[in-house]
This record gives structure tokens, sequence and C-alpha cells, in this order.
């Protein structure tokens, strides 16, 4: 199928994270890091392998430790479990998987860090959070997969974890530059 191209077409976000709306005030001081994992190692895309990506995760807990912050794992449900092995052996982060506990983890999370996935844009949407999109992959697509979300201004892509350290140096600033492009985010992207 193909619409023509003067065709009004009208994105009205995603209904199915409406269980999240009420996560819109996290607790009153968050300072956690949620990720939101993508499950490219099942499909063996971008150069994704079962062995680097809980490789990926070892460091992703490394860097949340030298954070001295929290670390919530949103498991994608395709992801194999042994990728995770190291998490359930981490004293500093949880898996989750079940939605009240993924509510838990985003309202106690200032820190959303993801790969190019749709679960990104209602927390995009949050007042108290700072959005990372990661483009770290062994093998580079070719394009970036999260352009779309990086051009609304609400959501900062970083390429390594050095960057990503560096960036988390100067949170404040970055999360006052992303709360001004909230507002401009929703009203294009989420629904009312």
């Amino acid at each position: 199928d193909h619409l023509p191209d003067d065709y009004p077409v009208t994105f009205i976000g995603c209904p199915s994270f409406d269980y999240l709306a009420d996560c819109a005030f996290g607790e009153d001081e968050p300072s956690d890091i949620v990720f939101i994992d993508n499950a490219f190692e099942s499909q063996h895309l971008f150069g994704w392998t079962k062995t680097n990506k809980k490789e990926f995760i070892r460091k992703l807990i490394n860097f949340s430790q030298k954070q001295k912050r929290t670390l919530w794992i949103k498991a994608h449900p395709y992801s194999d479990p042994h990728v995770y092995a190291d998490v359930i052996a981490s004293e500093n982060a949880s898996l989750i998987y079940k939605e009240d506990e993924f509510r838990k983890a985003v309202m106690r999370s200032s820190i959303v860090i993801g790969f190019y996935s749709t679960l990104l844009m209602p927390l995009m949407a949050f007042p108290y959070t700072t959005c990372f999109s990661l483009e770290m992959h062994p093998r580079s697509p070719g394009f970036k997969l999260s352009s779309f979300l990086v051009r609304t201004g609400a959501i900062t892509e970083v390429y390594n974890w050095e960057q990503l350290g560096r960036t988390l140096s100067n949170l404040a600033e970055l999360h006052r530059q992303q709360a001004r492009m909230k507002a401009p985010f929703i009203d294009n992207w989420l629904y009312k």
C-alpha cells in the first residue's frame, strides 16, 4: 500500500504506553538510570551477537557504577536471557520484565538510555528525564536509526561510552536544553 504524498496523515503516538501516563511526575529526586534494550542480537542486526551484547551489558553496568547510579534494564522480550547474566549478579542493576516494575524504575530515573525504540518516546516527554539514544553498534547500520527522535531535540545521540560520560558531566545543562524541546515534541509526536 502507498498513500499519495498529499494524503493527510497524523501521527497519534502509541496508545499502548498509556500505562505510563501517571509516571509524568517522578519521585522527589530521581537519580537512577533506566536502559531501554532492543533485541538486535536475536536477529544479528548491525553486528550484534549474543557475545557482544553480553559484553555491552557488562560495560553498561560498569558505567552506571562509575556514575554512582542504580541501573534498571528494561529487558527486551526477544533477547536471550543469557545476555543478562551479569545483571543478575550485580548489586546496582536490576532487570525489568513487568509493567509495574518498569513504572517504578521510570519514576526513580532521571536518565533514560536506549537504542532505537518507540518506548523511548513517552519517556522523552517526562519533565524530569534527560534522554540518550545510543548509536553504539558493532557494525554501522549505514544511517542513524534514531535520527527522527534526535531531530526533536528531546533526546541526544551518543556514539561511545566516553562521550556518554562527558555528556553526563554537564547533565544539568543538557537537561535544560532538552526540557525546552519537550513541549514541541509532545505536540508533534504524542497523542493527547
